[in-house]
């Protein structure tokens, strides 16, 4: 996860978003709920990770994009050191957190802790979870860090690689990509089945490219766009959120499924989000924007990373021994607790590491 950034200043810095801390906190919810719920409340939380992914690619390319802006290059170990010091502490804390909730409570079904935290550190997740039978415990949703930051490795190259393109060429390069991976989904998916598409980065890079592409081609129009223009946009996000809403609260159909996972239904989730990202950052004085920029949302964006770190653990450790209303009250006071535990005493002194090293 990255800091939520929005257009450059005058300085060439990138400017915080408060909106983008308050869509984090309206994805970590329905992850929450759905789990701690049994997927009773929220049965289409796990869209949360979708837009999860669609932020961080829209915010680790405009943070790359700003860096060659600013510098006339990419500093790669700059960036490799500031994604490291915001992402690895955390996880090590939920690791040790996990292994002392192993000791206690050795989950049945499930791969040993330390094999599971092995398959952690060699971040092959992804791969574990598609080959099915046991798995993998207290940590298991720890799947998408993985996908992070293999992405995270990956990216700042790619990057690279297309640096002589200029914005439109790096725009249809990237729906291109989007397009190719929602119709490889819907090939695949009677051959290979969901597990793979959910749970491996390949899959997912559509949700990564379409942030992408709101940072590469959006972002510099946001103080070009016509007050008409603006607008449009804004009641594009609304829809937009308006649909995710309800994909994700709706019960589980067959019909939904279709619509949701299947058929490209993936890529069309993270194209809505992608507007929605688009009217934080084109259209940030607007109804959208606001909202999610309002108290308490933005608070809770910051806590969202712990909050996704500590929940499944807790709510892996309650298992069925307590009421859906029991385990979704604990469970949710208990990991806000140990997020702004995590935040204050691992996130924010990782931070201030981070701005050193920048200033060096």
């Amino acid at each position: 996860m990255v800091d939520a950034r929005g257009p450059l200043g005058r300085d060439g810095a990138v400017k915080y978003n408060p909106a983008l801390d308050g869509l984090r906190a309206c994805a970590v919810v329905p992850v929450m709920l759905f789990h701690f719920s049994d997927e009773r409340l929220c049965p289409g939380g796990y869209l949360g990770v979708d837009i999860f992914f669609v932020i961080s690619g829209y915010l680790i390319t405009t943070l790359l994009i700003a860096d060659e802006e600013r510098n006339q290059r990419i500093r790669y170990a700059n960036f490799y050191a500031r994604r490291a010091l915001r992402l690895l502490p955390a996880i090590a804390a939920v690791l040790v957190f996990g292994a002392a909730l192993a000791a206690i409570h050795r989950l049945p079904g499930n791969h040993s802790y330390g094999y599971s935290a092995l398959v952690t550190v060699l971040l092959a997740q992804g791969v574990v979870l598609t080959m099915g039978g046991l798995g993998l415990g207290y940590i298991g949703h720890l799947w998408t860090l993985n996908a992070e930051i293999v992405f995270y490795l990956l990216w700042p190259q790619v990057l690279r690689a297309m640096r002589r393109f200029s914005t439109r060429q790096l725009g249809m390069a990237l729906l291109t990509g989007v397009v190719f991976i929602a119709v490889v989904k819907s090939a695949v998916y009677p051959l290979i089945g969901g597990e793979p598409e959910f749970y491996l980065l390949p899959f997912r890079l559509d949700d990564f490219f379409v942030g992408a592409l709101v940072a590469a081609v959006l972002r510099p129009l946001a103080g070009q766009l016509n007050e008409g223009l603006r607008l449009l946009l804004n009641a594009s996000a609304w829809m937009a959120a308006i649909i995710i809403t309800f994909l994700i609260v709706i019960p589980h159909t067959h019909a939904r499924s279709e619509v949701v996972t299947d058929n490209g239904g993936g890529t069309a989730t993270a194209m809505l989000v992608g507007v929605i990202i688009a009217a934080t950052v084109c259209a940030d004085r607007r109804s959208l924007a606001r909202v999610l920029a309002s108290k308490p949302l933005p608070a809770l964006g910051l806590l969202s990373y712990g909050l996704y770190l500590y929940h499944q653990p807790i709510n892996a450790f309650m298992g069925n021994r307590y009421p859906v209303g029991v385990r979704i009250t604990v469970g949710l006071l208990v990991s806000v607790a140990l997020a702004y535990l995590s935040r204050r005493l691992i996130e924010v002194p990782a931070l201030v590491l981070r701005r050193s090293r920048v200033a060096s």
